[in-house]
């Protein structure tokens, strides 16, 4: 498989004097990687990064091109879902008009493809019924809202979706709910992935590789199967005890 995304040699550093140092890995095309690690280690700093909302020094190759230095070359191809399901969502607009937004920017339809059928047949996908459409974001319960949220990134085709702590605002019913959508995503679609998150046992099931990081910089790498079940760091170790996971 193709690398989607290459980060090489990524280094930042914040007026707080806490720095990013030498980040490296690979996103391959439908793989999904996970980047772990507690609050402040620099997970959602990466995540800026990568779409443009922070500066930084290196090299970040999306689909060859280094966006780092050509930001405008990403044009919709990487989408992320933000963290919270309430303030994500603009309350002034229906769902329609939040999903359609990016659609007509990107310019997605070709000539002649209806719209609404369209839509509908992403909120399907996504486990939405087209009522929801017509609705404001504050009539939707949190996983709605959080559906939706990947139904507007879905909606443009990209080719790598970040995920940053989708899962922490919602319940634990809610959040099993939300995993099974993206295996059902993963499975169905050409879509690479990279999940952030504090709770290593969250993303077990749907992760191919996992990234932890700590204190800015990544200190073990490799399959899930070969970070659960042989991992080399004591602060892994600490990781996945914290979340019940039994090292085999």
């Amino acid at each position: 498989m193709k690398e989607v995304l290459s980060i090489r040699n990524l280094n930042k550093t914040f007026e707080s004097g806490f720095k990013l140092k030498d980040i490296n890995f690979d996103i391959k095309e439908g793989e999904v990687v996970s980047l772990i690690g507690e609050s402040g280690s620099g997970k959602t700093s990466i995540s800026k990064i990568i779409v443009g909302l922070l500066k930084a020094e290196g090299q970040i190759l999306f689909k060859g091109i280094d966006i780092l230095e050509n930001p405008k070359k990403i044009n919709g191809k990487i989408q992320m879902i933000f963290q919270s399901p309430y303030s994500s969502l603009n309350p002034k607009y229906k769902i329609k008009d939040i999903i359609l937004e990016g659609i007509i920017y990107q310019k997605v339809l070709k000539k002649g493809e209806n719209i609404d059928e369209y839509l509908i047949n992403i909120l399907n996908e996504v486990g939405l019924d087209k009522e929801v459409l017509n609705k404001y974001p504050h009539e939707l319960s949190g996983g709605q809202r959080q559906r939706v949220g990947i139904a507007r990134a879905v909606a443009v085709k990209p080719d790598l979706i970040i995920a940053d702590e989708i899962l922490t605002a919602l319940d634990a019913l809610t959040q099993i709910q939300i995993l099974e959508l993206f295996q059902k995503l993963k499975e169905n679609k050409k879509i690479s992935y990279l999940f952030i998150s504090h709770d290593i046992n969250v993303v077990k099931k749907i992760s191919d590789r996992l990234l932890i990081i700590k204190d800015g910089e990544i200190i073990e790498s490799g399959s899930k199967e070969k970070i659960f079940s042989k991992p080399e760091k004591e602060y892994t170790k600490k990781l996945i005890e914290i979340s019940g996971i039994k090292i085999f």
